[in-house]
């Protein structure tokens, strides 16, 4: 039997550099891809893996690039360039389709080609890393044991420092505000609209509302009505976080996206070799209906390192062939709930009765525009 291929598009930036590694690290030997031939050849050839180059926008380059490979694991960004050309691609030459997105605008996009997908016979998992394998699988998790769940919040903290990336998409996104999930539909809602403490395994921290993948992909993993979702961080950066809120239609005028993108380049490195290897990534999340709740923790290494090890994880179990059904699938549909517990130094805990400290006064809101 011939082996299975897959393939890293997007090998040579600093998440795709830390996938390879992990591929290696356990025998196994992905094509390495990306748009810059000279990048990707260097990397290749120091790696001793096989290797391709083409842009994303080029479609009888990237047909012939992806005629013989069975998985493609896309973590290039910004995803709202790669995301939909690399699927159509995809779709045509019969591969499957993972994607290191947390964008929640694109993962929408995404699971809008749910039918088309499913019509021909594809599969396509977005958001393998960290976002969102560890929210959506404790989401799964605490709503399996509470049915009929009624809200679900979710949160996030640990050590964490962006890559050059993920600070890109980041500012890409904050123009558009903040959002939640209510009555099943995506709302806006205002910057860091929400303040409240989470209750993580390494003590209480203040949050504040963040848009995360979950307030997509919850939708089709557990459909819960009413989503939040928080990250966790100090109270003086969440003033700072609902100033600049308040400007944030001026951060997608081109001029000065162009100088926030050129400030990225200049002074964003990732994070450091120690904090990746010592780092720790927590996640909470609690279900609600009336007065009953079910909480659960999930722990695991620093962001990145989790985002590899998930990613080649995930990527394993689609050439195992084990992926539940065909169609655009959210990680805990494909896997199961447990699969973010089955990740290397991950843990997962779940029980019933904490205190949910809801809060009582409703931030305003309005649809999201479609």
């Amino acid at each position: 039997m011939t082996a299975r291929k897959w393939m890293i598009y997007g090998c040579n930036g600093y998440t795709g550099r830390l996938v390879v590694e992990q591929a290696r690290r356990l025998g196994l030997t992905p094509v390495l891809a990306g748009r810059r031939q000279e990048a990707v050849r260097s990397l290749a050839d120091e790696a001793g893996l096989p290797w391709r180059a083409f842009p994303v926008d080029d479609a009888a380059a990237a047909d012939a690039a992806l005629a013989d490979i069975d998985v493609l694991l896309v973590v290039a960004g910004p995803f709202s360039a790669t995301s939909a050309p690399l699927l159509d691609t995809c779709l045509r030459t019969g591969t499957a389709y993972l994607d290191l997105n947390g964008d929640v605008e694109v993962i929408g996009a995404t699971f809008a080609r749910r039918d088309e997908v499913a019509a021909a016979g594809g599969v396509a998992i977005p958001a393998v890393g960290f976002d969102v394998v560890p929210s959506d699988c404790l989401a799964a998790l605490v709503c399996e044991r509470l049915p009929g769940a009624e809200r679900l919040d979710i949160a996030w903290g640990g050590d964490f420092q962006p890559s050059r990336g993920t600070a890109r998409s980041m500012v890409e996104a904050f123009p558009r505000g903040g959002l939640a999930r209510r009555d099943g539909r995506l709302v806006s809602i205002p910057v860091a609209a929400r303040v409240r403490e989470i209750p993580f395994p390494t003590g209480d921290r203040h949050a504040v509302t963040v848009p995360w993948g979950d307030l997509v992909t919850s939708a089709f993993s557990v459909g819960v009505p009413d989503v939040t979702t928080y990250a966790a961080m100090p109270r003086s950066a969440i003033g700072g976080m609902r100033a600049a809120g308040r400007l944030r239609r001026l951060f997608g005028v081109r001029p000065v996206a162009r100088v926030l993108d050129a400030i990225v380049a200049k002074t964003v490195t990732g994070p450091s070799a120690e904090l990746i290897g010592t780092g720790r990534a927590w996640f909470w999340a609690q279900a609600a209906r009336g007065d009953e709740y079910v909480t659960g923790t999930f722990g695991g290494p620093e962001g990145y390192l989790l985002t590899a090890r998930a990613a080649v994880a995930a990527v394993q179990r689609v050439l195992a062939g084990t992926v539940r059904r065909t169609g655009v699938l959210t990680v805990s549909e494909a896997f199961g709930a447990e699969f973010a517990a089955t990740i290397e130094g991950c843990a997962v805990r779940v029980h019933a009765g904490e205190s949910a400290l809801w809060p009582t006064v409703p931030e305003p809101a309005s649809p999201a525009p479609a």
